[in-house]
């Protein structure tokens, strides 16, 4: 793996961490919170800037890379598993990823 394919990967990582609702490295909420007020954390709205670019880009992207790139990244499970939700096979699923990967890398 290239150093390019490692930081494409590493913006889509971030950006699907994001998009489950978490922003990387600051907590949503204390354990103590939890235990007072329930499991829930504070929305936030803002997206942040890298993530944005992101999110730009993803959202250009070909209906069938978007689908891939979204269930990739921002859901959890194997990689067939992942294929099946989106009713195809595991080798298609990681071909379409492979390119929208590459359709990333080339437009941010």
């Amino acid at each position: 793996m290239s150093d390019k394919d490692w930081w494409v990967r590493a913006r889509l990582r971030v950006w699907g961490h994001w998009g489950r609702g978490g922003v990387p490295s600051l907590p949503t909420m204390s354990t103590t919170e939890k235990a007072r007020i329930g499991r829930g954390g504070v929305p936030c709205d803002d997206m942040p800037d890298p993530v944005a670019e992101v999110d730009a880009v993803v959202r250009s992207a070909p209906t069938d890379q978007r689908i891939v790139l979204i269930v990739a990244y921002t859901q959890t499970g194997p990689l067939a598993e992942k294929a099946r939700r989106l009713h195809i096979t595991r080798w298609t699923f990681k071909r379409r990823l492979e390119r929208a990967e590459s359709f990333v890398a080339l437009n941010l």
